[in-house]
Parts: structure tokens; sequence; C-alpha cells
């Protein structure tokens, strides 16, 4: 998924604001990186950036750039140690331009892979106009080579002006069929190595999805990385999985004792506007935010809550939208919806309603060309001066159980016998089970599992036949 803003100009400048740090000392750890604007506030007195400390960092951080006139600026950043010493300091300009009105729309986005074909030549991705668009699509790898390479979008709005260029890396790598997820292990912070980490259990499958508890026993205070990887049966290792996490001290008895928010700008610890609640461990409270003076267009809403020991949570954020009020004459006259994939304003599926101020309406989505597996269902309206309303999205799955395999025959010579069967219907694959009792393998399946293979393979040759056997070919779906 990607997003663009109609103020596509400031987007870029905040991605330029998202500088790589490579640390200058190699012997100490990097314990502070601050940055500046334009003029040197001093030493320790920049703008600070949230890092794990460590030896080496690469750190992403956006700058803020409130209050920064129109035009070219610069951007600073420096590292010191623990030591006390400075970095020399990193050196970005940048600029700033002004936000377009609101007249300019996102018109076309367009993809390419590794080699920028030029402006307008780029394979199209389906987008409604609009001055914020998010849209999914599907790459097409045909023809790309296994390794790295590097995909890049690029949007146009109704003046004909190119965006600049959104590039994300990928890998493509050989596929293997019939592979599982032999193993999986994490480490905190420093990596012991391949197949030194902490083990995971889990059961063997083509994909897992695990719970477990970190060993946080021997963790100090402070900022770390857990990571994780996984390991096929082929011995090979995934690339690893790095998510940061905060090791605080434990409060003792620790009661909620306050809560606050503030929109936009923060205020300070303790000066947002206050939240009626409840001391306790754990709180579940509603209010109403104050939105009088509010512009119209995007905001965000932050909450934060503080113990009976005087320490503040870390703030959540929800963005929002404020919109000119509709006229209190305002009718419902039409509901469309659409699965997965937007075909534009006024062209998804009709829903019958009763025009109303308000409406609540059932109706049965057409599923018949729906394909199996997880998908999204949008839900709009348009009211009578002809405005659409945000989409409601709804994700459900369609799951279709399969059909037995049919025509099963199995050739025996030379200690081997050979099972293929016929198969017309929708499954992910095969497992076959081997008997030495007759019946029909009532569950649980008596027998041996023997292997899975793929759904376009229609045979199995068992080499380890000593003796006389039954077998059976079970279709499945994953997550059977």
């Amino acid at each position: 998924m990607f997003s663009f803003r109609k103020s596509i100009c400031v987007l870029i400048v905040l991605i330029l604001a998202c500088v790589m740090i490579p640390s200058t000392v190699n012997a100490f750890r990097v314990t502070r990186v601050e940055y500046y604007i334009d003029t040197d506030p001093g030493y320790g007195s920049g703008n600070s950036v949230g890092i794990v400390s460590d030896t080496s960092i690469n750190v992403s951080f956006v700058a803020n750039l409130n209050g920064l006139s129109v035009g070219y600026h610069t951007l600073y950043v420096r590292v010191q140690d623990d030591s006390n010493r400075w970095s020399l300091t990193s050196m970005k300009p940048f600029l700033v331009e002004p936000i377009p009105g609101n007249t300019v729309r996102i018109a076309a986005a367009e993809y390419f892979i590794d080699s920028d074909p030029g402006y307008g030549l780029g394979r199209v991705i389906s987008v409604s106009t609009d001055s914020t668009i998010s849209a999914n699509f599907i790459a097409d790898l045909s023809g790309i080579a296994i390794g790295y390479h590097s995909l890049s979008i690029r949007v146009k709005d109704n003046r004909g002006r190119w965006s600049l260029v959104i590039v994300k890396p990928f890998l493509v790598e050989p596929l293997r069929l019939n592979g599982t997820v032999a193993a999986a292990e994490y480490f905190v912070d420093s990596d012991p190595g391949y197949g030194n980490g902490h083990a995971i259990s889990f059961t063997p499958e083509s994909e897992i999805s695990t719970n477990f508890t970190v060993d946080l026993s021997t963790v100090p205070v402070g900022y770390h990385a857990l990571s994780v990887r996984t390991r096929d049966n082929n011995g090979k290792w995934s690339l690893t999985l790095v998510k940061p996490f905060l090791v605080e001290p434990i409060p003792v008895n620790p009661l909620l004792s306050a809560v606050e928010y503030f929109i936009d700008s923060d205020p300070g610890l303790g000066n947002g506007r206050p939240i009626a609640i409840t001391m306790g461990s754990t709180i579940n409270a509603n209010f109403t935010a104050d939105l009088s003076g509010l512009s119209l267009g995007f905001h965000a809403l932050y909450i934060r809550s503080r113990d009976n020991s005087g320490k503040w949570s870390l703030p959540i954020v929800k963005p929002f939208l404020v919109e000119p009020a509709p006229s209190t004459s305002g009718q419902i006259l039409a509901a469309e919806y659409f699965i997965d994939t937007d075909p534009g304003i006024g062209s998804g599926h009709g829903i019958v309603i009763t025009p109303g101020s308000s409406i609540e309406s059932g109706f049965v989505a057409d599923l018949r060309s729906t394909t199996p597996g997880n998908h999204q269902l949008y839900v709009r309206v348009r009211d009578n001066q002809g405005k659409w309303s945000l989409y409601y999205l709804h994700e459900f799955a369609v799951v279709i159980s399969p059909d037995p395999p049919t025509m099963l025959v199995i050739t025996y010579a030379n200690g081997s016998a050979t099972l293929s069967w016929t198969y017309g219907g929708y499954a992910d694959g095969f497992k076959i089970y081997r008997s030495e009792t007759s019946g029909y393998f009532s569950p649980p399946l008596e027998g041996t599992y023997l292997a899975m293979v793929g759904p376009s393979n229609f045979t199995y040759t068992d080499n380890n036949v000593t003796g006389k056997y039954y077998y059976r070919v079970v279709t499945y779906r994953n997550g059977d």
C-alpha cells in the first residue's frame, strides 16, 4: 500500500529529512543523536532523536519543519558517544515549497522496476482522482531476475506535474516447492550467529504463526531490539525481522492517575486537556474532544496517561479529518459497494435503500466472481448534494472446501509404489497417508503421514514398500 497527500512537496521534504547516520566511533557507543535546521544552537541543544545505544546505528526520523519559511534550508545531524565526544556534523540541504491550492488532485500513478522508462511510460496503477489517495496494487515481476531490485512509484496531478519517486528495495528469490519452516529463533540486541539464538517452539509447516515469550531476565532497563528469523527444511535462513522495544522498571502497584489529550501541537506534559477517569491499573474512558477553532482538513489527536509515580506514557496518536458541517436538510439518496478494487465513485454495485437523513439497510453482496481467500468489502453513500462519504471497510474471507481426488491408481515395481490420481477442484495441495490395515482411515487418521505435494502434482512415489500397504490421498487448504 502507498499513500500520497495533496501536499506532495511537503511529503518529499519529510522524506529528505529521514537520514541514515553512520557512527564515526568504533570503540565507543553512540548515546545521543540530535539535529537542527540552519542555525547551530550549540552541542547538546539540538532536537533529540530517539535511538538504541550501540557502537553503530542506523536511524530514521521526521524533522520538525513547523515555522520554516518557504525556500531552501539545511538540515544538520550529529552524534555523541559515551565519552561525551561529538562527531562531525552531517549536512543535507532541502527545499520547502508552498502547498498548492485545494484544486490540485492526484490524477494518475505509475510504477517501474529498476530502470526509469520516462514520465508517463511506467506501468499504470489504478487510482481514484483525489487530493489524497491510498491504493493497493500487484507489481508485475515476470521476467525479473533473482536478486535485489528497486520498486519506484510516482504520481501526477491534474496540472500534469509529476511527484518525486518513492523507492522501495525488494528481493526476488527462487521459489521452493514443498518447503517447510523447520526452525525459528530469536535474540536480543547482539546476533549470536545462525542457529545460536533462543529456540522458538512451533509445529513445522509451510507457513507458521506462533506466540512465544522472550526471556528478558538479563536485559537491562532501556531501549533494545528483538530479532526473529526462521530456517527452512533446506537449511536456508530467512532475513531477520527486527522490532525495537523498551524495558522499563516495574513500579510498585502502578495506578493510572491522570489522562490528557491535545491536538496537533504538544503543549508539554501535564498541559493537555484533562480527561476525567477513575484511578486504576487499567482504565476505559469515553470523552468528547474540543474541536472549536480547528481549521478544515487533517489533524492528529494525541492521548497519554500518567501513573501514581508521576511517570507519563508515550502518546497514542489518531489522525482525523475536520469537514464542513453538512446541511441540516441533507438526505442520503444512494449507496454502493465494491470488493477489493475501487471501480470509481458511482460505479460500484448499487444498494437499494430508502432515502433519509440516516439509513440502515441490509444487502447481499455478489461473490460469484470472488476467488477464495481474504478480501475487503467497501460501502459508501451519496447525499442530495451529490457528495460521497468516506467508505466503510469490512474484511472477510471466501473459503471453499476442497473436493476429494478421484481415480486413484497404484502401480508397484521394484519395491516402490507409485500413486497417481485426477483432480479438477480447488485445493492447495495433497497429503499422502499409508496404513498397514484396511479401512477408511476414519479420524483420527490411522497409519503414517508420508508427504505433502503441491496442487498441480498428481503423483507420488513411496520408495520404501516392504509389505502390504493401504494408501489415502487427502486434499487440503492452507490452514487445514
